[in-house]
């Protein structure tokens, strides 16, 4: 499964779940959505740093954008219990894959993530804003929901 996805199935997981069945339900939702996320941005600017020099600043100011439009979506992300977990799964995860990658198709896994948070910055009919305030309500426990 590609990465983009992870995204559209978490975002119906938590679509079809307005309200969680229990606490482990939503712990594994937010392990889910701090893993893929930080995968998505600050873990794949590490991953790409191999790319060539502009492709990587586009990325990065991709990401940069991403949490200036997001910014409580990341306050909550980098809060997360499960964060230092990703992080340290991401790296080890990495170390593994850029040993012996071919350097185009690193270029473009790279590419196609900064296309993919692109989409989070072009939202004209806003779904992509009403599917992070859904992940932040997420992050943020039960008492958000309320």
């Amino acid at each position: 499964m590609k990465p983009r996805g992870y995204f559209l199935v978490l975002a119906l997981l938590l679509a079809s779940n307005g309200v969680w069945a229990g606490s482990a339900a939503q712990e594994q939702a937010q392990r889910k959505i701090v893993s893929r996320f930080y995968q998505a941005t600050d873990g794949m600017l590490e991953y790409c740093r191999g790319v060539p020099e502009a492709q990587w600043l586009a990325h990065a100011a991709t990401v940069r954008a991403f949490w200036l439009k997001y910014p409580e979506f990341g306050k909550r992300l980098r809060d997360s219990p499960y964060y230092p977990a990703a992080v340290a799964s991401q790296a080890q995860a990495q170390t593994a894959e850029l040993s012996g990658m071919d350097p185009h198709f690193h270029s473009n896994e790279c590419g196609y993530y900064q296309q993919l948070i692109q989409e989070y910055l072009d939202d004209p009919d806003g779904d992509r804003q009403a599917e992070v305030r859904e992940m932040t309500e997420t992050l943020a426990g039960p008492a958000a929901a309320d």
